[in-house]
């Protein structure tokens, strides 16, 4: 259910490995681990807290281009603005566009797949 997730920790980690390899030769790798970090934000996102973490999952986002820029006009960053608003907004159809559109890049995996779950489950808490 996410509770032992621990995405405070992956979020400060992921965004450790990725400024780490925006600087070096594993450059084009960087922007996985900030989607992944990215994600963790998002699933800490709840109603509660909707307008503060939306803005800093906003902020966090804008920050990861001036530290990777191979991040900009991928389809990674297209993917990330499409939850960002699905999750400021609280749309679940965007929410399964979002996802959808991961799925067809063939981007996937299981650990995106329980960290969407996660999200998803917020939003169906707020209903």
């Amino acid at each position: 259910d996410g509770e032992l997730d621990h995405f405070d920790i992956c979020v400060q980690l992921y965004e450790e490995i990725g400024t780490a390899y925006a600087g070096g030769p594993l450059k084009y790798q960087a922007k996985e681990y900030f989607v992944r970090a990215l994600l963790c934000r998002c699933a800490l996102v709840t109603e509660d807290n909707r307008t503060d973490k939306s803005a800093e999952v906003e902020e966090a986002f804008e920050n990861y281009f001036t530290i990777d820029v191979n991040m900009k006009h991928t389809r990674e960053q297209e993917f990330c603005e499409m939850v960002i608003a699905s999750v400021e907004e609280s749309d679940i159809e965007q929410f399964d566009e979002a996802i959808g559109f991961l799925n067809e890049l063939k981007l996937l995996d299981d650990w995106k797949t329980h960290v969407l779950l996660c999200i998803k489950k917020n939003f169906e808490d707020i209903k």
